[in-house]
């Protein structure tokens, strides 16, 4: 059973189109995956009196939820030794950047696929990320409600929330993920890596 939306204040009452369609200037705010729809329906005018009213039509918008990576790699470098720390978020190196190309509110999860470390279990402070706006595009999401402060990478199977009510307008619908690291005592030599994993969802 689906929902007529309810009532938003920014729609008004058409006239004067001439043509066989119409573009809105102002946004559909209400989505079918929760069950509303729009219904609409139209009458002629010829300058002294009204037309009977067509039946009713009804129209139904999805969400999209489509995030994109702005960067996606963060390089420590290499030849890093035990009590080595480093972090993005000097922009050296620059952080993991994402951006909301979809047409609704997200929340973004994230976790690792694999460990950085051969000494460290993971979820562990040695692999870390917080998340902040990005330079002119201060309120993209609800700082509050996300992970700004350093904490760990979970693992793949906890997929944990850190960004919230990530913005899909465009200009202001990005974040930066800055990654801080430390090289444990009595980590074996050689190349270091892990795959961060980034999931967008629908916030109603």
């Amino acid at each position: 059973m689906s929902k007529v939306c309810p009532f938003q204040t920014d729609i008004p009452v058409l006239s004067g189109i001439g043509s066989t369609s119409y573009t809105p200037t102002y946004e559909l705010q209400y989505f079918g995956d929760d069950n509303y729809l729009y219904n609409w329906s139209v009458h002629a005018n010829d300058g002294y009196e009204n037309g009977s009213w067509s039946d009713k039509w009804n129209l139904t918008i999805d969400t999209n939820v489509s995030i994109v990576l702005i960067n996606d790699t963060v390089d420590f470098g290499s030849n890093r030794v035990p009590g080595y720390t480093d972090d993005s978020t000097d922009n050296d190196p620059y952080p993991f950047a994402l951006r909301n190309i979809g047409n609704c509110l997200i929340d973004v999860n994230i976790s690792s696929s694999d460990l950085l470390w051969d000494s460290a279990s993971q979820p562990s402070d040695y692999f870390n990320y917080s998340v902040a706006w990005v330079p002119g595009e201060g309120g993209a999401f609800n700082w509050s409600g996300s992970q700004t402060t350093e904490t760990n990478i979970p693992q793949v199977d906890q997929n944990v929330s850190f960004i919230d009510y990530l913005n899909y307008t465009s200009g202001n619908n990005s974040a930066e993920i800055d990654i801080h690291i430390e090289v444990p005592t009595g980590e074996p030599t050689g190349t270091k890596s892990s795959t961060i994993v980034f999931t967008g969802e629908y916030e109603k």
